[in-house]
């Protein structure tokens, strides 16, 4: 299963590709590992060279001719949580690979940490940061070589930190050396089991935040305060991919324009998450989800889903019959718009046939159309035209501001204490920071009513 190792394995695919010389290295795992055939005695590889050089044939389509001594070396985590035990493993190869020696600096500083091994293999215990490695190797008749890995392991702390005005300064353990780019920090965490705060500020993106790993990226100062935006046309601000376990919190994110899957936030499929206390505002795509599109497992809660637009699949929240099953609870959906299908949510897909996996949506307010749907959803305690469902309501949701931020329950909202209390709701937030829970039942929505400040005189 090991890499292969060749000269050039080229990029890409089909007529975009480069590159490619597919010859083994003189380090390769596969010289000599291959199984003599008869009809290898006098034949040649696909250049001419005896196809058995050495006593036992390589895999592949090329035998290789061993030269002067090299090496090459790998690790393993390449990227974990401080501290972590890193094994690095030595290969040479070449012409002589008698009385090999090996000796390692693991952060590039010059002074090498160990003395000659005899051992291909080491561990070495390491605090947080990026480390370059060098590898040197000496043989039997003196050859002596030398391999270099720039940033090769990725240390991280437990919490990573992001800031404008951090000093940039890997491995940003601290608001003194914060790194200036999400996806620096995303780069630097740990795939699994780390934190990413982030100081307020209005990140512009020129490219996608991808984060691909099992992490939680949360704002201190808040939605209205924290805010991620593409700075031009043409991508989406963020792709959540390729592993489970990710929280987002405390985030807008708004402004993009694009063709793309998930106008705003677009979530792969095959992993789990959750999208909390967050505002997905101003996004459109021409594609399907203007403010998000999800083929995962996702739980949403105290979200505000506001003013983005799409062609395909709902201007809201778009997801995939079949694909991932949601849960949505108090979550405020207004003013969105689709031209074809859900305003709000849709689910389905371009084959339109029903899905296998539940949608839930529990104590949520959608103005305009609701649900569009080839999948299977309950939708109860919301405010809803057109579903029905335990404790649903269809009457104005009457907000204190109709047409305006931050679309909050007003004084006479049918939707104050009309949901219905979850397990979650009792030691958390509303979306604007006061508790979920004030009067003994939950609000419809992603904000809890609060009566206005003032001063009571009584006279009597």
């Amino acid at each position: 299963n090991d890499d292969p190792l060749f000269e050039d394995a080229g990029a890409v695919y089909g007529t975009g590709h480069s590159g490619g010389d597919y010859r083994l290295k003189s380090v390769s795992p596969c010289i000599n590992t291959g199984t003599n055939a008869g009809w290898m005695s006098g034949a040649s590889d696909i250049r001419g060279t005896n196809r058995i050089l050495y006593g036992s044939v390589d895999l592949g389509a090329y035998e290789n001719v061993l030269g002067p001594l090299a090496c090459q070396f790998s690790a393993s985590p390449l990227n974990a949580l401080e501290p972590a035990d890193v094994v690095f493993t030595a290969r040479a190869g070449g012409t002589n690979t008698t009385s090999l020696a090996y000796r390692w600096d693991f952060n590039g500083d010059g002074t090498y940490d160990t003395s000659w091994l005899t051992t291909s293999v080491v561990t070495q215990s390491l605090n947080a940061g990026a480390y370059t490695v060098v590898l040197q190797v000496t043989n039997a008749v003196g050859e002596t070589v030398n391999k270099t890995n720039s940033n090769y392991v990725l240390i991280s702390p437990p919490t990573v930190y992001v800031s404008l005005t951090g000093g940039n300064t890997p491995p940003y353990s601290n608001w003194a050396t914060a790194a200036n780019s999400l996806q620096a920090a995303a780069n630097q965490a740990a795939p699994t089991g780390a934190t990413i705060l982030v100081a307020g500020g209005t990140y512009n993106l020129g490219a996608t935040l991808t984060i691909a790993k099992g992490l939680t990226l949360r704002s201190v100062n808040g939605p209205t305060n924290t805010i991620i935006r593409a700075q031009a046309a043409g991508y989406r601000p963020l792709l959540i991919s390729g592993a489970s376990g990710w929280l987002l919190d405390g985030f807008t994110i708004r402004d993009a324009s694009n063709g793309e899957i998930g106008g705003g936030i677009y979530i792969t499929a095959s992993i789990t998450g959750s999208i909390v206390n967050c505002i997905i505002r101003n996004n459109t795509t021409t594609g399907t989800g203007g403010g998000i599109a999800s083929h995962a497992d996702v739980t949403m809660r105290n979200c505000l889903i506001a003013h983005n637009s799409s062609v395909w699949h709902s201007g809201g929240f778009a997801g995939r019959s079949g694909q991932g099953k949601h849960t949505i609870e108090n979550c405020t959906f207004v003013s969105n718009y689709c031209s074809q299908f859900s305003t709000n949510i849709g689910y389905g897909g371009e084959t339109d046939v029903p899905g296998p996996d539940p949608h839930t949506l529990v104590n949520c307010v959608f103005l305009a159309d609701g649900i569009n749907e080839q999948g299977s959803s309950t939708v109860i305690y919301s405010r809803i035209v057109g579903t029905a469902g335990a404790g649903n309501i269809t009457g104005d949701p009457q907000l204190a501001t109709v047409n305006s931020w931050p679309y909050s329950l007003g004084p006479h909202s049918p939707c104050v204490d009309a949901g219905t209390n979850l397990g979650w709701q009792a030691a958390a937030l509303d979306l604007a920071a006061r508790r979920r829970i004030r009067t003994g039942t939950v609000d419809m929505g992603a904000y809890e009513y609060a009566p206005p400040a003032g001063t009571l005189i009584v006279l009597y």
